[in-house]
């Protein structure tokens, strides 16, 4: 992750960050995902990978949300 964020330049650096996100949510991290989602979906708003960024936010929100009730 320190590679894609320290090389904000490259060429998707959105959606590298959402397939870390994405293993980070595999590894069952789900609090390290969903922020790692945020960033890209603040950051990246108006990309791809921001746009699927928000929906997992929205998922892992509904899901935290869920499991506190």
């Amino acid at each position: 992750m320190e590679g894609v964020a320290g090389s904000p330049t490259s060429r998707n650096p959105g959606a590298a960050l959402r397939m870390v996100a994405e293993i980070h949510e595999t590894l069952k991290e789900p609090e390290t995902a969903l922020k790692i989602y945020q960033q890209v979906a603040r950051e990246h708003a108006n990309t791809p990978a921001g746009e699927a960024a928000q929906k997992s936010v929205e998922r892992l929100g509904k899901t935290a949300a869920a499991g506190n009730g």
